[in-house]
């Protein structure tokens, strides 16, 4: 067998391994909550838009690849809501898009903002009164409306992030916590003790994060002092024994597509869902967990650019600084 052969063969195993370690697992155990009771698997490709500010969530591949090849919001509105959008993520404190790297922030003002693009017929009233028309045909609108706004508090111990409803049908119930200096995001979406977890690598930066159910004695960063007190009173024996952790989801940039495409793929949600309509791949029939998973998703995405921006442009520094001291050593010497 030929060495590119063997390459190929290799390649096909890894994405067939790819492809185990990123399945979500469906149960209807009793140990598992019944929110986590899925009976199917939901991909959810997170892009940049060339043009766009931000980073937009899709609700499936199918939908994605529809908006790229129908160029944006040129192609004909249709009932099933294919082709558009699930949600766009913008960062509020970049005075020049999302290209910069500050993470200043003034007074109030949120750290992120979070929209949501909903289908509507002609005959049916705007969803919210701050709601914005991208385009309209066909009988139908699709309009693009606030959804979240996202503030960033930095205590002693936590960084958290709060998710506030610009309306107040929204659950704010989506704050996501880490300890600072640590990547790990502690979450309590339906009052279940969940966190984003990933692992540590010294090596190389694992961008691979699963939302894992945590035992009911474990510490989560958004416990109450009093819950968390008491779990630290639980037994010994208890804290120390094998957990078979469930995992709901995952979000990874395994699948990044390239970055000189006018939509270029950069992540992917993939989660289990309960879901009554199991051929819709628009946006209708999204489950609310779907969401407000995709929404917490985002904030990951952009959490890890952000991280990697700092890092780019520290690195630059660093180059530049060499070639000042080259530079000025030249100088010196011809001068000599």
């Amino acid at each position: 067998m030929g060495s590119i052969s063997r390459y190929l063969l290799k390649k096909a195993a890894d994405g067939l391994k790819d492809e185990q370690r990123l399945k979500i697992e469906m149960s209807d155990s009793k140990s598992v909550p019944e929110c986590f009771h899925f009976n199917r698997e939901r991909r959810m490709p997170i892009a940049e838009i060339n043009g766009e500010d931000g980073f937009f969530m899709f609700p499936s591949q199918q939908s994605l690849e529809n908006f790229e090849n129908t160029k944006k919001y040129s192609n004909e509105l249709s009932p099933d809501a294919i082709g558009i959008p699930l949600f766009q993520i913008i960062n509020c404190t970049l005075p020049f898009g999302k290209r910069g790297h500050s993470n200043t922030v003034v007074g109030n003002v949120p750290y992120y903002k979070i929209f949501k693009f909903i289908l509507r017929t002609a005959d049916e009233p705007p969803p919210y009164t701050v709601a914005k028309i991208v385009c309209s045909n066909n009988g139908l609108i699709l309009y693009k409306v606030p959804l979240y706004d996202i503030y960033k508090n930095v205590s002693q111990a936590n960084v958290t992030y709060s998710f506030v409803g610009t309306t107040s049908t929204e659950p704010n119930l989506l704050a996501m916590a880490h300890r600072e200096g640590h990547r790990d995001l502690d979450t309590k979406v339906n009052n279940l003790n969940l966190r984003w977890h990933v692992t540590y690598s010294p090596v190389v930066t694992n961008d691979h994060y699963k939302l894992i159910l945590l035992a009911d004695y474990e510490v989560n960063r958004l416990d109450e002092d009093v819950i968390r007190a008491a779990k630290n009173k639980m037994s010994i024996d208890q804290k120390d024994q094998k957990v078979q952790r469930f995992v709901a989801a995952h979000y990874t940039r395994e699948f990044e597509t390239s970055l000189f495409r006018w939509v270029a793929q950069e992540g992917h949600l993939i989660l289990g869902e309960y879901s009554t309509d199991q051929g819709s791949f628009g946006l209708n029939n999204i489950p609310p967990l779907t969401e407000e998973l995709g929404c917490q998703s985002l904030l990951i995405h952009y959490i890890e650019y952000m991280k990697r921006q700092r890092k780019k442009i520290a690195k630059e520094a660093r180059r530049q600084n060499k070639r000042n001291v080259a530079n000025t050593t030249n100088m010196n010497m011809n001068l000599m």
